[in-house]
């Protein structure tokens, strides 16, 4: 293939977004019809390495590179094939229009250091500042149609240029204002070596929190012989080289810890260094309180009723696994955990599925064999997924196993029964007939008539055949005379008429050819016996091991999303460990509710609440609750609607109602029947009072991903109707989904 042959534009993502796109429906026309100056206009911008954009045409229509995406951030691809007015109305006026005016008549321009709010697709922004640069493109008619833009962020420099001003402008203030301890001390040398200091200058909060009020003057090994070594060379080299240092130091005496930030002051020869002392007692109180919140989110995982585990990108190592008391806990990674739990005779297909999902980068789902933590023989029905990077790299697996042990023993248990069960048909039949060599019924059976209800009659010969349900008669006489002419024993079933509970009712028949010395058939000996419980309890079972499977999918499905969302939204993997663990115990106590009900029972919408308050430590005499109990909630929307409740109350316990000591919560909850389709609904008003809300200059609290599930997942995957407003005293969240029909029908009618 010749270059000619390639597709035009080729060779990155906005090439392809380019060749795509419908530009028939734009100003600048179809794309074969464009002339040589534009293509070539484009291709010099695809292949600059920096962002560029070119602006074509009297409505200067935007084509960009791809290292112009992040900084169109959110409005990729939609800014694609837009005027420049559009794409950037809120900066076009006062900036762009009269920049194009001057590439309009033929003259190139430099803009420095302009600054731009870049929004992010989860509502964040940032500022980021740019150097742009404008010149003409012209036509082959040598009429300028466009505009090339180029751009070199300068952010960094800008805020170095900014924080060094700063620094300079809070050192000439140091004294005037500063609030935290702070002295200067002289750095005394012996042998060439740092031997003491002298405390030079102290201020007053520095006398408050070391309790040194006559410092100034004084030595510290005079104040304190037993001050540590390595201080002593920590103030030296800043006093030699110059260069500040930041540590954070404990104060044995007082048992408190302080942020301390030293620097050189003064001429170098004076070998003075500035300290600057910040209690930090409260922030490590704080990581200490938060160390303790991860232990209780991980017993809350804990008790999940399902095992929870996190593997290596290749599944070579284990990270952890709690094992809810079913596999023995794994704390620290482990490369042996195939033969610590996956049983011999299943370890092979193991090996395959995490081949067939690592190769595909989808996920793992298996049925198997595992020991269980008292050394016994169990079964798991083991799911996960890929935890992916911003790069799309797997960076580890996160699974969950159910414990089947108990449905695969009530399996193998129907199994064996069943095979009881058919030997007790063949030796004691229920219904006793016979049959001669053709298939005619020619003996009377007593049962069969007290059974059907059939008259003697009525029954001989073929008529039996009308005591069977119509939709099973005529594959049962097929069957019946197929089997008879190929002279081998019969083992059907069908419905048959029960006269006295005047009902269909699953019947077994078996018959079986009894022939002469010669091998003639002689005559057919059947007998008939009603399986309709088997039927049931298959059924029942069946709707069981969907129910199961379709939780068990669901969950999945839903910790994938909430990993997927939780992790686009984390600055770190510890933030995101911190988040997601918090999401994963939400998600828990809605499986524990759903894991205590019955085949029939649902989840009521009062239950959820009270579980996910009282669960936060929500305080009660400032939560109002007003709605009708036993709301009954589907089943496949729980999971996802909790995760909603949970967000609330979270951003409320963090920064609204539950976290200010004016602030109330309201929650009032209500059904009605939708006007379009009489479907029942929930509609559930989220009212906080009393909340000091920042001012419209400072970015509210609690919104990213707790208000896209809200705002985004909600309405997409539940079919619900939300909305979401900071009002001034705190925040207003509606929610409406429809909801089971079941239990309902005694409130709406």
């Amino acid at each position: 293939m010749t270059q000619n042959d390639l597709p035009w534009p080729s060779g990155c993502e906005t090439a392809g977004l380019i060749r795509d796109f419908d530009w028939a429906a734009s100003p600048l026309g179809p794309i074969a019809a464009w002339p040589q100056s534009l293509r070539t206009a484009v291709d010099i911008v695809l292949a600059m390495p920096g962002p560029a954009t070119l602006l074509w045409g009297p409505a200067y229509v935007q084509i960009y590179n791809d290292a112009y995406i992040p900084i169109a951030r959110d409005r990729h691809p939609a800014l694609l094939g837009r005027s420049v007015a559009e794409g950037w109305p809120e900066i076009y006026e006062a900036v762009v229009a009269p920049l194009l005016a001057e590439t309009a008549a033929g003259r190139a321009i430099q803009w420095a250091g302009y600054a731009v709010t870049l929004r992010d697709r989860d509502g964040g922004s940032e500022e980021r500042v740019f150097d742009a640069a404008f010149s003409p493109i012209r036509d082959e008619a040598g009429t300028v149609a466009g505009a090339l833009q180029t751009l070199s962020e300068v952010t960094d420099a800008h805020r170095a240029r900014t924080s060094l001003r700063a620094s300079e402008e809070r050192y000439r203030q140091l004294f005037d204002a500063i609030d935290e301890g702070f002295c200067i001390i002289e750095v005394l040398f012996e042998a060439g070596r740092p031997a003491d200091y002298r405390f030079v200058s102290v201020n007053a909060a520095f006398c408050q929190q070391t309790g040194l009020h006559d410092a100034v003057g004084r030595r510290m090994r005079e104040l304190a012989p037993a001050h540590e070594e390595h201080w002593f060379e920590t103030y030296g080299r800043i006093a030699l080289t110059g260069e500040p240092e930041r540590f954070e130091s404990r104060a044995e005496a007082l048992g408190r810890w302080f942020d301390v930030f030293a620097f050189r002051t003064g001429a170098p020869e004076q070998r003075q260094v500035g300290i600057l002392f910040k209690d930090v007692g409260v922030r490590r109180r704080a990581e200490a309180a938060l160390r303790n919140s991860e232990m209780r989110l991980r017993a809350f995982v804990s008790a999940s009723a399902d095992v929870v585990y996190r593997m290596s990108p290749d599944w070579s190592r284990m990270h952890r696994l709690d094992g809810q008391g079913f596999l023995v806990d794994t704390a620290e990674p482990s490369a042996t955990w195939m033969d610590r739990y996956i049983h011999p005779d299943d370890q092979a297909a193991v090996r395959a599925a995490i081949a067939r999902a690592v190769g595909a980068g989808t996920m793992f789902e298996l049925e198997h064999k595992v020991r269980q933590a008292d050394g016994s023989l169990g079964w798991t029905l083991s799911r996960a997924v890929p935890i992916v990077d911003e790069d799309g790299a797997v960076v580890e697996w996160l699974g969950a196993a159910g414990d089947i042990t108990r449905r695969r023993e009530v399996q193998e248990a129907l199994r064996e029964s069943e095979v009881r069960f058919r030997g007790l048909v063949e030796g004691f039949g229920q219904t006793a007939w016979e049959a001669d060599a053709d298939g005619v019924i020619v003996a009377d059976s007593p049962a069969w008539r007290a059974f059907t209800g059939q008259r003697l009659e009525e029954w001989l010969g073929y008529g039996w055949l009308d005591a069977i349900h119509p939709d099973d008669r005529a594959g049962t006489e097929r069957k019946w005379r197929e089997t008879i002419a190929a002279r081998r024993p019969v083992d059907a079933e069908y419905r048959l008429w029960h006269a006295a509970s005047g009902s269909w009712r699953w019947s077994n028949v078996r018959a079986v050819p009894l022939t002469d010395p010669d091998g003639r058939i002689r005559k057919w000996a059947g007998m008939n016996i009603d399986v309709t419980e088997r039927h049931a309890a298959q059924e029942r079972q069946a709707v069981l091991v969907a129910e199961l499977q379709h939780r068990t999918r669901n969950l999945m499905s839903v910790v994938r999303a909430l990993a997927d969302r939780t992790l686009a939204g984390s600055a770190d993997l510890a933030d995101f460990r911190m988040r997601f663990s918090d999401r994963l115990a939400a998600l828990a106590r809605v499986q524990g509710l759903l894991s205590r009900l019955d085949e029939w029972d649902r989840v009521t919408f009062d239950m959820l609440v009270h579980t996910e308050l009282t669960a936060l430590g929500g305080e009660a005499e400032r939560i109002g609750l007003d709605g009708p109990a036993g709301v009954a909630l589907r089943s496949s929307t729980v999971q996802t609607f909790a995760l909603a409740l949970h967000e609330l109350t979270t951003n409320a316990l963090k920064y609204g109602a539950l976290a200010q000591p004016l602030g109330r919560l309201v929650i009032t909850w209500r059904l009605e029947r939708a006007q379009r389709d009489g479907r029942p609904w929930l509609h559930v008003d989220w009212r906080e009072r009393g909340v000091r809300m920042p001012p419209p200059s400072v970015a509210s609290p609690g919104g990213g991903s707790g208000r896209e599930l809200i705002e985004r997942a909600l309405p997409y995957q539940l079919g619900a109707e939300t909305t979401y407003v900071m009002e001034d005293d705190g925040v207003h969240c509606t929610i409406a989904l429809p909801v089971s029909e079941r239990q309902v029908t005694r409130d709406l009618g």
